[in-house]
């Protein structure tokens, strides 16, 4: 909206500018706006400080974990960025063989797959100095390629692959009990974390996003 000496606000979303009431001189006409631009990172919104647990998401001992998130606006998810860690020995194998995969939402929980993305080993492994409990915690990037339509909301899973190796992988996640995590056996039938320890929370995670247009 405009304002400033001689500015008529005619109510409809239009402006006029009368100089009689401005008077003579020079005068400052502000212009205000609200920004509509969408982010350019999508995530849950926890930080650093808030991860004190993890969540088992190992294709090993067959378990799965699920978190939400809600597409800003239309465009395309490009990279995933998490955290996570090994346990019980904080042993992390020579190679990861992580899956990232997409899902709908069906009455607030996991519906069907949308996407499959087998990154392997090709995720930076970066060790980050912070843990998880006890454990040292680690990050990981991935390249994907799937595309989001404002408004929708979606299920991203994370998993690795520890086959042969001591330790379990785990996604860390903060301490919540309004958590949306959901775990599953067999990635069909799903349970909210919630339901099973007071120690669920949010996974963490934040995605990449090239908007369209």
């Amino acid at each position: 909206f405009y304002s400033g000496p001689g500015v008529i606000d005619n109510g409809d979303g239009t402006y006029d500018f009368d100089p009689m009431l401005a008077g003579l001189g020079t005068h400052h006409i502000e212009y205000t706006f609200t920004s509509t631009v969408a982010p350019d990172t999508i995530d849950n919104g926890i930080t650093m400080e808030d991860i004190e647990n993890g969540v088992l998401s190992d294709a090993d001992p067959g378990v799965y974990t699920a978190d939400d998130f809600v597409a800003p606006t239309d465009g395309v998810v490009t990279t995933v960025r998490w955290t996570g860690a090994y346990a019980v020995d904080d042993t992390p194998p020579a190679t990861d063989d992580f899956t990232i995969q997409v899902y709908s939402s069906v009455n607030d929980s996991v519906g069907n797959l949308l996407y499959t993305e087998i990154v392997g080993d090709n995720v930076n492994r970066t060790l980050t100095g912070g843990q998880v409990i006890i454990i040292d915690k680690y990050e990981y990037t991935a390249t994907i390629n799937f595309p989001i339509t404002v408004g929708s909301t979606y299920w991203l899973v994370i998993y690795n692959m520890t086959t042969g190796e001591p330790d379990d992988w785990f996604w860390a996640s903060s301490v919540d009990p309004n958590g949306n995590a959901f775990i599953s056996e067999d990635l069909e039938e799903w349970t909210a974390v919630s339901a099973l320890s007071t120690m669920s929370g949010e996974q963490d995670f934040s995605l990449g996003l090239e908007r369209e247009g």
